[in-house]
């Protein structure tokens, strides 16, 4: 497997299995992850009581992007949905990948977000076809995430030297020299995205999936989400739900 074209990995709970399974995630990873979970699942429960389970039924899918050392050293991204195994024990499911510097370069390219379009079809394939564990991979494996080029880290490097400069110079005039006719619109892009990862810094960003002209659901908090939040995950909106049914 290429560091270049990392495979989602995923954790939790298939129709098709009895039990916890993941492949291709840290340990680091799925202990945090794990743990947060468990603490906001419990959390739903209390705040939600008998709606619980029918809000957990019909949730929406949650796309996320976590800043490094939000949920490990990385940065991850992925979806996540609520699944149930084979005995009819709920915990979602989860499909992920780190994501190697330049990270804020990488999600930010519209072929990223053509990926989490692409993940979050097949977790839902995991839950209505009943996928086994190596009909998910087999899946995953034709949608890697997309290559980082090496140019994106010369602009990002480039655009962070020019803030910088920008910030210390203050009032003070500053100049740049470019090449090529899309070199001025590369390095906006490029500032765009460090002023990006920038606010992100110990940040976990979530947002639904939009189809049909569905408005998207956007949150950002400091870290991983508190416990209560959750239970807002499985309250919001409609749209694509994962009829997560023993």
């Amino acid at each position: 497997m290429s560091q270049d074209l990392p495979i989602a990995g995923w954790y939790g709970k298939l129709p098709s299995l009895s039990d916890f399974a993941s492949r291709r995630l840290d340990s680091g990873f799925i202990d945090a992850w794990d743990g947060w979970l468990r603490t906001s699942l419990m959390a739903s429960r209390e705040k939600l009581g008998q709606a619980w389970l029918d809000r957990y039924l019909t949730a929406r899918v949650w796309r996320f992007l976590l800043a490094p050392g939000v949920c490990g050293q990385p940065a991850y991204a992925g979806v996540m949905m609520p699944s149930v195994d084979a005995v009819g024990r709920y915990y979602p499911l989860t499909l992920c990948a780190a994501i190697s510097a330049p990270w804020a370069a990488r999600f930010a390219r519209a072929e990223s977000q053509c990926w989490f379009d692409q993940i979050e079809t097949i977790a839902l394939a995991a839950l209505s076809r009943n996928l086994s564990p190596e009909q998910l991979d087999e899946a995953l494996a034709r949608v890697p995430m997309p290559r980082a080029r090496p140019e994106d880290a010369q602009l990002d490097a480039a655009a962070l030297q020019l803030a910088e400069a920008w910030r210390m110079q203050g009032g003070q005039p500053s100049h740049v020299t470019l090449t090529g006719g899309r070199a001025l619109a590369d390095l906006f892009n490029s500032l765009g995205r460090h002023t990006f990862a920038r606010l992100s810094d110990g940040k976990s960003i979530w947002w639904t999936g939009s189809r049909d002209f569905e408005p998207i659901s956007l949150v950002r908090f400091d870290g991983m989400p508190p416990p209560y939040a959750y239970a807002q995950f499985l309250a919001a909106g409609n749209g694509e739900v994962s009829t997560a049914r023993a």
